[in-house]
């Protein structure tokens, strides 16, 4: 039996292996694609361009950014072989739900990541549709998490809402603001409230008719 050394340095354990992580669904369906869509959507047009494999490009158009045009575009270009990809912006969601039935694979893009993206690979200060279609197909394209119908029209619900209570709080402010400018005291601490709205015609008299 060996004696162990005393003067010998540690020996640590091995680490142990971390597992391989499996492709996500996306990265799958990815790999079955053979053709790779890139749009770059502005308000009144899309600019589409469709590349193979081999990052030849087999088709380029552009075509006014309404319903008819994308179901037009999907049905000639896309299905189940087709990865697309566009940018998120204003009108992307309502891009998305007319696509994603129509495609293998939808993605949507961070602008200023993809644009970083874009600069160190290809050299470019301009996310065009090719540019997009390329990175899609090299699979350099940092996606966003796109959300359900359910939790879409949610979120759209709240941010008008909330529009709308920002709006109104300009308004009250602009009247109070204005009724100062003309040295005019409000009839009650609260205007706007049930107490104030008895005396709110008043108040516009005195205010914003003198």
């Amino acid at each position: 039996m060996s004696v162990p050394n005393p003067n010998a340095p540690p020996t640590l354990a091995p680490a142990p292996r971390r597992p391989v992580e499996s492709r996500s669904g996306a990265d799958e369906a990815l790999k079955r694609c053979t053709r790779f869509v890139g749009l770059d959507v502005h308000k009144k047009t899309v600019v589409a361009c469709v590349l193979d494999v081999n990052g030849h490009k087999v088709h380029g158009e552009t075509f006014a950014c309404t319903a008819l045009e994308l179901q037009r575009f999907a049905q000639a270009h896309l299905g189940s072989h087709a990865a697309c990809v566009l940018e998120a912006t204003s009108n992307t969601w309502a891009i998305c739900a007319i696509l994603s039935s129509q495609c293998g694979l939808l993605k949507v893009s961070n602008p200023l990541k993809t644009k970083a993206i874009a600069q160190a690979s290809v050299k470019t200060d301009k996310v065009d549709a090719q540019v997009l279609a390329q990175l899609l197909r090299c699979d350099y394209l940092p996606g966003v998490w796109v959300a359900d119908d359910d939790t879409r029209r949610l979120r759209q619900q709240v941010a008008r809402r909330t529009a709308l209570v920002q709006d109104r709080t300009g308004v009250k402010n602009r009247i109070h603001s204005h009724l100062a400018g003309e040295l005019v005291a409000a009839p009650v601490d609260k205007l706007f409230e049930k107490a104030g709205s008895a005396t709110g015609h008043l108040t516009f008299q005195m205010g914003f008719l003198k």
